[in-house]
C-alpha cells in the first residue's frame, strides 16, 4: 500500500517505446518495461527520466542485443539477471498466493484471459496467432484501497495508464511470478485479495442470436475485426464461453479470436 506516498514514476508503456500500435520498437518489450517501471520506482532508475530511452537502454541491458523489431522473448532468468545489475534481489514462484501477497511483483499471464481488457484481444502483439497471449505485467501495491493496480505495457484503451484487473481473472491467467523486494518509499504488502474458490470453468455453449463480437464489454465501438471487417457471431454459432461475466457481457472465444458477447444470449448447445 502506498500509505505515505504515491507512485513516483508515470506508467511505462511499451508502446510509448514505439511511437504507436503501428510499429515493432517495442515488440517483446513487457518484461523490460516492467522492471523498468518498478526500477523507477525504487530510484535505481531515474523516475523523471525519458521512458522510451530508458526503456530501449533497459531491452539491451536485459538481451544484451539492441532493442529492435527482431526481438526475441525474454525468460525469468534474463529479466532476475537485470534486476541483480541494480543490486535488486527478485525470487521465482509459481503460487499465485505468494505473488498475491506482496506489494511488488512481475507476473506472467496469458493476456487473453485479463479484464476487463485494456486492448483488443486480437492485437498481433499478443500473439493472436498462437492464442498464448504471453505477457509480462507488473503487479503494483495497493493504491486508494484496491490491491488489484497494474503496469501492463500493452494498456491502451485507457490512455496509456495503470489500469486495475479482476482478481478472479488474474488468478486464472496467472503462470508464475518473480517477487520483488519493497522499494521503501511508502508501501506496505498487499492484503491477499479474495479470489472465488476456483477459477471459472470454460465450457461449450452457443449464442441464441446473431451478435457482434466486441473487444470491450459494451454495445459502444466498433466491434473486433478481421479483415478490416467487424466479426459477426452468427445464430446458434459455437464458441468458449470462459466463464468471466462483466456488467451482463461474457467473455469468450469464438473461433481463434477472443472478446465480449451479451451474456444473455450464451445458452447451453442444443
Amino acid at each position: 500500500m502506498w500509505t505515505t506516498e504515491s507512485p513516483r514514476s508515470l506508467h511505462v508503456s511499451q508502446l510509448a517505446h514505439a511511437g504507436g500500435m503501428g510499429m515493432n520498437i517495442g515488440w517483446e518489450d513487457c518484461g523490460p518495461a516492467s522492471i523498468l517501471r518498478y526500477l523507477r520506482e525504487a530510484g535505481k532508475v531515474d523516475p523523471t527520466g525519458n521512458i522510451p530511452t530508458q526503456l530501449s537502454d533497459m531491452a539491451f541491458r536485459v538481451r544484451g542485443t539492441p532493442d529492435s523489431a527482431a526481438n526475441l522473448p525474454v525468460d525469468n532468468n534474463a529479466l532476475s539477471a537485470a534486476l541483480s545489475s541494480y543490486g535488486i534481489a527478485s525470487h521465482y514462484t509459481v503460487n499465485y498466493a505468494e505473488a498475491a501477497d506482496k506489494a511488488w511483483s512481475v507476473i506472467f499471464v496469458n493476456a487473453f484471459q485479463l479484464t476487463p481488457p485494456q486492448y483488443a484481444q486480437n492485437w498481433p502483439w499478443l500473439g493472436a496467432d498462437t492464442g498464448t497471449g504471453d505477457h509480462y505485467i507488473l503487479w503494483l501495491p495497493q493504491w486508494q484501497g484496491n490491491t488489484n493496480w497494474f503496469n501492463d505495457p500493452l494498456a491502451f484503451s485507457n490512455g496509456q495508464e495503470d489500469c486495475q484487473y479482476d482478481a478472479a481473472c488474474i488468478q486464472a491467467a496467472f503462470r508464475w511470478a518473480l517477487i520483488l523486494p519493497d522499494t521503501g518509499h511508502g508501501e506496505d504488502a498487499a492484503p491477499l485479495p479474495t479470489p472465488p474458490q476456483s477459477p471459472p470453468t470454460p465450457e461449450r455453449r452457443m449464442v441464441s442470436e446473431p451478435c457482434t463480437l466486441k473487444p470491450n464489454p459494451s454495445h459502444e465501438g466498433a466491434g473486433v475485426t478481421r479483415s478490416g471487417l467487424e466479426v459477426q457471431i452468427p445464430a446458434h454459432a459455437q464458441l468458449i464461453d470462459t466463464g468471466v461475466r462483466n456488467s451482463g457481457w461474457a467473455y469468450v472465444q469464438y473461433t481463434d479470436l477472443h472478446g465480449w458477447a451479451p451474456a444473455n444470449l450464451i445458452v447451453p448447445v442444443a
